[in-house]
């Protein structure tokens, strides 16, 4: 690899960074650059590559530190995907409605770690950190766990892994509160360090804030899309679907109260067809509810769906979880705002489906500030 390909790769990062470098610094920068160059010295090419990358490194390092909390903006953005994408859960992180944890259980060569959760009524989110120890680390791109159960301590269930779990009556006791989940899973760094996160988060209905969040998970499945690796195997070939580790990995975690004390904010809005539109705004997530008028509802429309906000911003938040419908009355919980100063939302409504054109229809309602 050519010197100017590393040394423009490198200069590449630093310049792209989004630390603000003082002129006098660039100017300093290549002047160095330049004496390097002029000096005949065998160590020269190892000596300019450990020059930039120094340089680089400070460079980063500055913009880093720089931010209000350095190691969560930094941390948050890389490795938790859920906070970088969305903007209101990284928001209340930041103004510290998010709880840092480093519970954790090991059994069977592997360590389960809670490392972040959030929770109120309406949500509860859970980011954990998987190690494993060498036999595991291979070229594997699911996990899942095939027995498990998350639950609070009122026994109001949001996971339970698979099916068995749920009706294995001796091991599932409680009440199934989940109303939606959404998960990022990343097994990017499993076969060199072992390491896989996860990162889920929950639509729940709960009466009360619980004292106690509960993870009990009694089986991990790996596999891969050629089929599974087998640990007695040594090639992809034949075997069953996946591995099936049996262990145990109890978890438990105390909710921080004062993290979930947060006043919501509502908005108001109707049209013809679309009644009693409620918008509750709350660090985590906005909850909308809404009734369709069947006086003017079509009949060929069977699917309403809030698609999306707009605030008076121009600021888009999605929907989380899709809908619940009960009837004509229809439920869901859209990405949080709560943080941002809103005179009003625009609600996007998906009414139906256009067969001739191919594409989905869409009310527009105006939800103004109570």
């Amino acid at each position: 690899m050519k010197e100017s390909y590393i040394d423009d790769k490198l200069k590449n990062i630093a310049m792209n960074s989004n630390t603000d470098i003082p002129e006098s610094f660039n100017e300093r920068f290549e002047d160095t650059l330049s004496n390097l160059e002029n000096k005949k010295s065998k160590n020269i090419s190892f000596k300019r590559k450990y020059l930039i990358a120094s340089v680089v490194f400070i460079v980063i390092l500055t913009g880093v530190l720089s931010t209000p909390n350095p190691v969560s903006a930094y941390i948050e953005s890389v490795v938790f995907s859920m906070l970088k994408e969305d903007k209101g859960l990284k928001k209340a992180e930041e103004r510290g409605f998010m709880q840092n944890l480093s519970e954790r259980d090991e059994d069977k060569g592997i360590e389960v770690k809670v490392e972040k959760m959030f929770l109120d009524k309406e949500n509860i989110g859970i980011f954990l950190e998987l190690t494993l120890d060498k036999r595991y680390r291979k070229d594997f791109d699911k996990i899942s766990f095939g027995k498990a159960l998350f639950k609070d301590n009122n026994d109001n269930v949001f996971y339970y892994g698979n099916n068995d779990a749920l009706y294995d009556k001796e091991y599932h006791k409680g009440n199934v509160v989940s109303k939606g989940m959404k998960d990022n899973i990343n097994l990017d760094d499993l076969k060199d360090n072992g390491k896989i996160k996860l990162e889920y988060r929950f639509g729940v209905n709960l009466k009360e804030i619980p004292k106690e969040i509960n993870l009990d998970i009694r089986n991990i499945q790996l596999s891969n899309k050629v089929g599974a690796i087998r640990r007695d195997q040594k090639n992809n070939s034949g075997g069953k679907k996946r591995i099936n580790i049996n262990g145990h990995w109890n978890v438990t975690l105390k909710v921080n109260e004062e993290k979930t004390k947060f006043e919501e904010y509502m908005f108001r809005g109707e049209s013809d067809l679309i009644k009693d539109i409620k918008l509750s705004v709350a660090p985590f997530s906005s909850k909308v509810s809404f009734r369709v008028n069947k006086e003017t509802n079509n009949e060929e429309i069977r699917y309403y769906e809030p698609y999306k906000l707009i605030d008076n911003k121009g600021n888009e938040y999605n929907n989380i979880y899709g809908s619940r419908e009960e009837g004509s009355n229809i439920e869901a919980k859209m990405e949080s705002s709560y943080f941002e100063d809103i005179e009003y939302f625009d609600l996007k409504v998906q009414v139906g489906y256009d067969k001739k054109t191919h594409e989905y229809i869409y009310e527009t309602i105006r939800l103004n500030k109570q």
